[in-house]
């Protein structure tokens, strides 16, 4: 799909599914839509990285992308399997669940695999849904979260995240939490998968060798190469990649996203020098409010491709099916005129409010910070934060969010004026209220056009 900005509105050229050859019927190939207002909901793209490691053309044995492993399942054996993310896991239990031998690689040079945990854990003597954690309000409170203050506990907030004794009871839960979770999921009975234990602070299984080295190249006679130049061979080479993370849209012009503040990856010189200026000026803020983030791990090198740029609300969390919900009544309610004030998420202390100070460059503004009306600001605001609150996961491209999610949707019930606090019995309930469920949430819909006809 192709959008293009005209003076008033959106033209999308959009390319059907027959002219790819997986409809029946005559419809055009193309398809041109015009629009006032656009909403972007399209998501990552589903493609995956292509393997390219130096020899792969001599490399005897098979050579799969975890995308298509389903297909090559049936003929593979032992596996040699690289990467560090969830699809690793799944294929590394999935081989050696039946019976076969695997050897799993993580560059010695990265920051370690992704936190696996049991469904659930014990915290002390208690049991707990360890989803269910993540919509505790309380636990909430623990993780520092731009947006946070929308659910009326920016106090405890502050006191958690901006006092020196607040920081130290927070790293203490979290240490905790790590150390409870690899303990239990039973990754460290085994001297076999030891290595698979991440290097930051939140495993299991038998059959499995785990090797913590970098690859150099594949040669003939099925060998893996490594830079230490030992070798292992292996009746196939697996490896995760990831996904291409650009949206399935594309703009025109190229260079256009970035003064939307959606991602991109085309930049004129006047976009990046007021840019870097911005990231400079949120993440002024950012570490104003969350000084441990000004700690967080650095990652090697940056990626090829500027994924920090992108400034777009996206947001993966536990309560996929109420976010849905709530996002299609707020984007309902942009779409007709119906959406109430929008509040600023940028909450800057005094001394850092009178250090910055509006400036315009070339015709465009960098928003003062304190000030509500630029929305650049808090979209950069949005993205910066995730680049330092999860720089392993996919903060630098998109909100990468767990125990943030509840207050999420508090942000987007406030804009649509309906209540947050939804366990009844005031700060009580929030409190000893228990997680946060569907439930929570059931008759939203009703809600809503009760007080769009309260409000005519």
């Amino acid at each position: 799909m192709v959008a293009e900005e005209l003076q008033a509105g959106w033209r999308l050229e959009l390319e059907t599914a027959w002219s790819k050859g997986q409809a029946v019927g005559p419809p055009p190939a193309q398809r041109t839509i015009r629009c006032s207002k656009l909403v972007i909901a399209a998501g990552l793209s589903s493609a995956s990285v292509p393997i390219n490691i130096k020899g792969s053309e001599e490399f005897a044995a098979p050579i799969v992308n975890f995308g298509d492993y389903a297909r090559e399942a049936p003929r593979i054996y032992e596996d040699t399997v690289l990467g560090g993310g969830k699809a690793v896991y799944d294929i590394v239990y999935l081989v050696a669940t039946h019976g076969e031998r695997v050897t799993w690689i993580i560059r010695g040079s990265g920051h370690g695999p992704t936190y696996m945990a049991s469904a659930h854990i014990y915290i002390g003597p208690f049991r707990y849904w360890l989803e269910k954690l993540t919509t505790t309000r309380p636990l909430t409170w623990l993780s520092p979260c731009v947006w946070g203050d929308a659910d009326g506990f920016g106090y405890l907030r502050n006191l958690l995240h901006g006092t020196s004794w607040g920081r130290w009871f927070v790293d203490r839960f979290w240490a905790k939490m790590a150390s409870d979770t690899l303990e239990q999921s039973g990754i460290l009975k085994s001297e076999a998968t030891k290595n698979s234990v991440p290097d930051e602070p939140l495993f299991w299984i038998v059959q499995v060798e785990v090797i913590r080295k970098d690859v150099k190249s594949l040669e003939a006679e099925n060998v893996i190469r490594f830079e230490d130049e030992t070798s292992d061979q292996t009746d196939a080479f697996v490896a995760s990649m990831g996904w291409k993370w650009r949206p399935s849209i594309d703009f025109r012009p190229k260079e256009m996203p970035a003064d939307l503040g959606l991602p991109s990856t085309e930049y004129t010189k006047t976009q990046k020098e007021i840019s870097d200026k911005l990231d400079a000026r949120v993440d002024a803020e950012v570490f104003d409010r969350f000084p441990k983030l000004a700690t967080a791990p650095k990652m090697d090198q940056e990626s090829l491709v500027e994924q920090e740029k992108g400034r777009i609300r996206v947001v993966a969390q536990s309560q996929d099916a109420v976010r849905s919900e709530i996002s299609s009544i707020w984007a309902y309610a942009y779409m007709n005129d119906k959406l109430g004030s929008v509040k600023s998420i940028s909450k800057p202390s005094k001394k850092l409010r009178l250090e910055q100070t509006l400036v315009h460059e070339n015709g465009i503004a960098i928003k003062q910070i304190g000030t509500v009306d630029d929305i650049r600001y808090d979209n950069a605001l949005f993205q910066r934060w995730g680049k330092w609150r999860t720089p392993y996961g996919f903060g630098a491209g998109h909100p990468d969010v767990v125990f943030e999610g509840i207050a999420y949707l508090d942000m987007l019930l406030q804009d649509l004026g309906l209540r947050s606090r939804r366990k009844g019995w005031g700060w009580l309930g929030e409190v000893f209220g228990g997680s946060y469920g569907q439930a929570d949430y059931k008759g939203l819909v009703g809600e809503w056009k009760e007080s769009r006809h309260k409000g005519t």
